[in-house]
């Protein structure tokens, strides 16, 4: 039958198991790196939020709650895509390995004759 994966075909797929677990880890260490990011920005806004809006206001001419709205909507924005580019790839390849993982075990065997 059509169907069958052979011996050779399956050692392809464990290479490349291989090479999408370095992309997984990548992209965990990625995320993480970047979730730190915005728990920094988060904490340097909340506790020196007098003395960044002073340095920015020497630049521009700014209320204080134009620039909470910026500082906020950056960070959101920032979030976004991290969940976009980083969080999201990483589930769905790991649900992808999965999906392929499981046809495998459950291929039929082919027949001696």
């Amino acid at each position: 039958m059509k169907y069958f994966i052979s011996d050779k075909k399956a050692a392809n797929v464990i290479q490349e198991s291989a090479s999408v677990a370095a992309i997984q880890s990548f992209l965990i260490y990625s995320t993480l790196l970047n979730y730190s990011i915005v728990a920094v920005c988060f904490l340097v806004f909340r506790f020196v939020h007098s003395w960044l809006y002073q340095l920015h206001s020497r630049w521009f001419s700014v209320s204080a709650e134009t620039f909470d709205v910026i500082r906020y909507a950056g960070m959101a924005v920032y979030k976004v895509g991290i969940l976009y580019y980083l969080t999201l790839p990483h589930i769905w390849l790991y649900a992808l390995m999965q999906l392929r993982q499981c046809a495998i075990r459950n291929r039929p065997k082919q027949d001696a004759a």
